[in-house]
């Protein structure tokens, strides 16, 4: 951190500067979380100048293409005003800018707050605007740092949540080039290249913790120790060194301990002490889900004590932020907080094959096509995330889909209507290919290890009001094409999971 009191202007310059071009140096495609306030507005400028002074030069190692996203919260009287200013900032700098807006309302609310819905949606929006190539880059700075070493401390944080912000962040898809900086450095270029920014009026409000650090407490810390805040940022940077040699001695256990979907084998945890349990649980939740807000340690307990050493006929579930812990088996899973219900009885017409169907609820669409020996590109499972613990995921060569589970079927009679079923009983008994008698669908679900949670969000294919397959789990004799009494032709169903 520069010394304000012996402030060398074209140090500060220089430093800023190779600081910023070092930290994109190996990024072509730069993307910038651009709010107008005077952090982002620093960075453009960065930005725009070594944007045009690389292309000037020719310099073909360092040229790079940017644009601009700016989110709409929608949340501030001033939230259009602040747009247009936006938008006239790069368009002055030659820059392309994206205005995304995003709804923040009541039902889209996540725990802590609108402020916690805001931000999240907004990383959200932010990640999946990237394509492959790009990186997001923010403009958070040492003063960020600081608060948020000091927010993780007052929520008794391990070494983890005091870890803060790192240079990279979000499997490397994040940068945070400006972070070695004070708020104070970055507003002194501001002014001397007489940028112009946006003062959100929300800053000054000392109900939210982070403006009350801002306003009421570091500049009492920072004028009785000057330090202050590059000390901060180093005890952030050992917290985290500290946190990634644990992660690398703790990263064949954890393997060991994972399943190829991501749940959580539990019982090896069992004659391990408290300490070593809960480093793995942790480390299961970032890995297998990415989660970033992990569980405190009284919620990691629950986890432990009320799921994991809970009777095996027991249904228990622990909820943290947005997340489901529950048990199946000798196995851990995380659930999105949407999948707590199961879902009512949902019957659909399927009026042709020749048409795909859309599924409720988010669960992707059913489409069928004639049986061939189509190529399916394995890939690897991302379903370990929403709780799938069965399906493979493949891309059909010719329809360019992602493709969760399929079945091959016998096609449906002319006489015969179909329909696509979710949840509800089924009375009677059911004889599946491969089993030498009848059983219950709540039995067949048993057999096949399909978790209580799933079993009524997994496709039903009926004609008429025979059960012909449970896509992806099993197929009954009635859908068999080799049972048929009559030639008929054979139909692959594909459930893609979007």
């Amino acid at each position: 951190m520069l010394n304000l009191k012996i402030f060398d202007k074209r140090l500060f310059y220089k430093t800023l500067y190779s600081q910023v071009a070092s930290s994109i140096i190996n990024h072509s495609h730069l993307v910038l979380a651009f709010s107008g306030g005077l952090d982002s507005t620093v960075l453009l400028s960065i930005l725009t100048e070594l944007y045009y002074q690389n292309k000037k030069s020719k310099n073909i190692k360092s040229l790079f293409k940017l644009r601009v996203v700016h989110i709409h919260h929608g949340l501030n009287d001033c939230a259009d005003k602040w747009a247009r200013h936006c938008l006239k900032q790069c368009l002055a700098r030659k820059i392309m800018c994206n205005v995304i807006h995003i709804n923040c309302s009541k039902k889209n609310k996540f725990d802590g707050g609108m402020e916690a819905t805001a931000r999240h949606l907004r990383n959200k929006v932010l990640f999946d605007n990237l394509n492959v190539q790009e990186i997001l880059l923010t403009a958070h700075h040492l003063d960020d740092q600081v608060e948020t070493f000091l927010l993780a401390l007052k929520r008794g944080s391990g070494p983890t949540g005091l870890s803060s912000m790192s240079a990279y962040g979000y499997n490397q898809k994040l940068l945070r080039p400006l972070l070695s900086f004070s708020r104070l450095h970055l507003e002194m270029y501001a002014r001397d290249k007489q940028l112009n920014w946006i003062e959100d009026n929300s800053n000054k409000d000392i109900r939210f913790d982070r403006n009350f650090l801002r306003i009421c407490v570091l500049p009492i810390f920072s004028k009785r120790w000057p330090h202050f805040a590059s000390a901060v940022a180093r005890s952030a940077r050992i917290c985290a060194e500290q946190e990634d040699l644990l992660d690398e001695l703790l990263l064949n256990k954890l393997i060991s301990l994972i399943t190829i979907n991501g749940s959580l084998l539990f019982n090896l945890l069992i004659k391990m002490n408290v300490h070593m349990r809960h480093a793995l649980l942790r480390r299961w939740l970032i890995i297998s889900y990415g989660i970033k807000k992990l569980p405190s340690y009284v919620q990691l307990d629950r986890i432990w004590h009320e799921v994991a050493l809970s009777r095996r006929d027991a249904r228990p579930i622990v909820r943290f932020n947005n997340f489901l812990i529950r048990r199946f088996r000798d196995q851990l899973y995380v659930l999105p907080l949407q999948m707590i219900n199961s879902i009512n009885s949902i019957r659909l017409s399927w009026l042709s094959v020749d048409v795909p169907i859309v599924l409720p609820l988010n669960l992707g669409l059913l489409i069928a096509l004639p049986f061939s020996n189509v190529v399916l590109v394995k890939k690897k499972c991302p379903f370990c995330k929403q709780g799938m613990v069965f399906l493979s995921i493949f891309y059909h060569s010719s329809i360019n889909i992602k493709i969760s589970a399929s079945c091959v079927v016998r096609a449906p009679y002319k006489d015969e209507t179909i329909s696509i079923q979710f949840g509800g009983a089924f009375p009677g008994l059911l004889h599946v290919i491969g089993r030498d008698r009848s059983r219950t669908l709540k039995k067949l679900w048993q057999e096949f290890d399909v978790p209580p949670w799933l079993r009524s969000r997994i496709p039903l294919l009926f004609y008429d009001k025979k059960l012909i397959a449970a896509i992806g789990i099993f197929i009954t004799v009635e859908g068999d094409i080799q049972s048929s009494s009559v030639e008929c032709r054979k139909i692959r169903i594909f459930w893609s999971n979007r």
